[in-house]
């Protein structure tokens, strides 16, 4: 209600449709180099395809409402409801907020990824378009469906893989694969802005003990799949070199993995979890050549027998999302510049069929009532940014 009586005076477009009017979702068509080129809408509840696949950041043609820091604020609220929604399952609610949401967005003067709620709005508009890319999957019903209470999904929900990430947990999660013969559904444990490095034991800083935070809510004895890595590739490991902390990125990519490879046996004598290793996604262009180099280096330590032993396994995904030249990301797998298609489930699906054969497992966490799956959780990685600046502590990279 406060965002509807803040917001809706803000509606160019009027107010949000009047009750009983069909729903609305935005949608984005590609444009020249895969920037965004317009803003449409989409009625979610009729065949129309959400036509999901560009970088949603761009502005109505003549946007120049110029929004107040308390605006701001406000919006970056309902950003960050829209994610909740999303980590709760409850995704049926979202296509109402972003209703009354979009119509500000995409009208403010003010760059959005430019202001102090960047990080709310990137969140956001990845929910909304992998919420597009599900609807054109599966249709209104089923992708609208809470996944740990519908029907739809009774029996995956009951043998889950939880995905346990930063922002590119997004695309798989609450998708269903069949691994070993049985439907399993990918609960997303999401963990805002966590790097390799941050998981060293010197370090306190935020995004390590919210990791920790949300292992807690996964079962002992679970299926994970860990997807991290992509900030380290972006910033972390390339500004490292720059301040002189190693002499090569060779070095710093052996010492991050170093990291995170102490950390997942932590996560496996704490936990018995066993443990899928996701590559680094290559979906940035400027970052490709080094998430190219950082994943080789991955593969090959996390392949490691002293790891496997454990039952950590590495998902060769690699060579299937980039171009066969290895220069471009996968055509189909474009979303939104940042992040990867939900079409690549299969090849998620292939790997981790792959590796159940070759354990000659696929044993499942015992099945339990999928709403104990959130019994007592907090909302992992739900929050707000902090826009004033992180204090950082422990050692510096």
């Amino acid at each position: 209600r406060q965002l509807r009586a803040v917001l809706a005076p803000l509606d160019r477009s009027g107010g949000t449709p009047a009750s009983g009017e069909p729903r609305y979702i935005p949608s984005w068509n590609p444009g020249s180099g895969g920037l965004h080129q317009g803003w449409m809408t989409t009625e979610l509840f009729d065949d129309a395809e959400c036509n999901a696949g560009a970088v949603p950041t761009g502005r109505a043609p003549g946007a120049s409402l110029m929004l107040k820091d308390e605006q701001l604020d406000l919006l970056a609220l309902g950003f960050t409801a829209v994610k909740i929604m999303w980590q709760t399952g409850a995704l049926a609610l979202i296509p109402s907020v972003a209703r009354l949401l979009e119509p500000v967005r995409i009208n403010a003067a003010q760059p959005l990824h430019e202001t102090n709620i960047r990080n709310e709005q990137a969140y956001y508009t990845c929910v909304l378009q992998v919420l597009c890319a599900r609807v054109d999957a599966m249709g209104p019903e089923r992708a609208m469906a809470d996944p740990l209470r519908s029907p739809h999904f009774a029996e995956a929900a009951r043998n889950p893989i939880f995905v346990c990430g930063d922002s590119h947990s997004l695309a798989p999660s609450w998708s269903v694969v069949q691994v070993a013969g049985r439907p399993r559904l990918l609960i997303p444990k999401l963990v805002t802005g966590l790097k390799h490095w941050h998981l060293r034991t010197d370090n306190d800083f935020y995004p390590k003990e919210n990791f920790y935070r949300v292992v807690k809510t996964i079962p002992q004895g679970s299926d994970v799949v860990l997807i991290f890595g992509e900030i380290d590739c972006r910033e972390g490991i390339l500004a490292a070199v720059e301040r002189g902390k190693y002499e090569s990125v060779e070095a710093g990519m052996s010492q991050t993995l170093g990291v995170f490879a102490e950390a997942v046996r932590r996560l496996v004598a704490q936990h018995k979890f066993t443990i899928y290793v996701h590559p680094v996604p290559p979906v940035l262009d400027e970052t490709r050549a080094i998430v190219r180099m950082y994943n080789a280096m991955y593969q090959n330590r996390f392949s490691q027998d002293d790891l496997a032993s454990r039952g950590v396994m590495w998902l060769d995904l690699g060579a299937d999302l980039v171009t066969l030249d290895g220069e471009k990301l996968a055509p189909t797998l474009h979303l939104d510049g940042t992040h990867l298609h939900p079409r690549y489930l299969p090849l998620l699906e292939r790997e981790l069929e792959r590796l159940a054969v070759a354990s000659n497992s696929g044993a499942l966490p015992s099945s339990r009532d999928s709403s104990d799956w959130l019994a007592g959780a907090p909302l992992p990685g739900a929050g707000t940014s902090n826009r004033k600046g992180k204090k950082r502590t422990g050692r510096k990279r």
